[in-house]
């Protein structure tokens, strides 16, 4: 989480921002302290920073960040500082140091984003029938969409990065696409498409090797799905139109009723109090991709035709046009 905090749009370090606004988010920093003041902790970062590594690892590894395996070693030593300092009772080792850290300092002040459960929303929202059926509506638009746009030209580190295979979908081509399709707005920033693409790859411990480095840093199809649920889930609340029509019922409902002598039972009050609520990801993830084709309909003038009795699709000759604008 805090890497994206960072502001130099890479999301696999840890700029010396975004540890800083870690630090002082948990309130780390101890300024009565002998060894865990701000400055204490600043230096911390560029010690495990500047590190020399001679591994394959060190080709991707900017001296300016921290890859993960640094941002483990910045926890266990910020354990240290805090939890086994000389003359200190509160932790016997340098585990028992690492559990009061999480314990104590993490755990109660960390945004929900970073305690996020990706296996969790996965089995929740992603693998489950409704989900599968609306993906499948839009298959043959997804597919191309990810052809098209994990061939686009990016710069900087992720064309060079980009050697492995050249199928998959990089960061940058990622945030190209959400800009393109006009899917970010107040709810749905660059932070939330930022974390819709953490979050749906797959977990990488290793990232010394070219091809582990690349599972890092790209979305394979499937990954590319999970990321677009995670977008519609973030973007798309409940329709208001639909809200207001269940309201309105409700109102004649209840007035009838009042009219009648009686009043709303729990149940009814219970349906009243569930309208507020939010619609299926199912839902949401066709409501992304209706928004998807009208504004490809919008700036092209090509109209979408469904495939068969399905879902409109964006096809070839809409996308061609579709690319040419930017």
């Amino acid at each position: 989480m805090p890497a994206m905090q960072g502001k130099g749009g890479d999301i696999f370090h840890m700029n010396l921002h975004g540890y800083s606004r870690f630090v002082a988010d948990c309130q780390l920093a101890d300024p009565n302290s002998v060894r865990c003041k701000k400055s204490h902790l600043d230096n911390l970062f560029i010690a495990v920073t500047t590190q020399v590594n001679k591994s394959n690892l060190s080709l991707y590894n900017k001296r300016t960040g921290l890859n993960y395996q640094e941002w483990l070693r910045v926890l266990v030593r910020l354990a240290v500082k805090r939890h086994l300092a000389p003359g200190q009772e509160a932790a016997t080792s340098a585990a028992d140091a690492l559990a009061m850290l999480f314990r104590d300092d993490l755990s109660p002040r960390l945004p929900a984003a970073a305690t996020h459960d990706s296996n969790r929303f996965r089995e929740e929202h992603c693998y489950t029938e409704q989900t599968d059926l609306v993906l499948r509506s839009f298959e043959p638009s997804l597919r191309l969409l990810f052809r098209t746009y994990s061939a686009l030209v990016t710069d900087g580190t992720a064309t060079v990065e980009k050697t492995f295979r050249t199928d998959d979908l990089n960061f940058e081509q990622w945030t190209r696409f959400n800009e393109h399709f006009a899917l970010r707005d107040t709810r749905y920033t660059f932070k939330e498409v930022s974390l819709a693409f953490s979050w749906s790859r797959m977990v990488v411990v290793d990232e010394a090797s070219v091809e582990a480095r690349h599972r890092l840093t790209h979305l394979s199809f499937e990954d590319f799905l999970e990321a677009l649920v995670r977008a519609a889930k973030t973007r798309f609340s409940i329709d208001e139109a639909r809200r207001n029509a269940a309201r309105a019922k409700r109102l004649r409902t209840s007035r009838a009723a009042v009219e009648d002598g009686d009043r709303p039972d729990d149940e009814d009050e219970a349906a009243s109090s569930a309208v507020g609520g939010d619609e299926p990801v199912c839902v949401r993830l066709g409501q992304l991709f209706d928004l998807m084709t009208s504004t490809a309909e919008e700036r092209t003038g090509v109209e979408a035709h469904p495939a068969g009795a399905g879902r409109k699709q964006i096809n070839k000759h809409m996308l061609s046009r579709f690319m040419a604008l930017f």
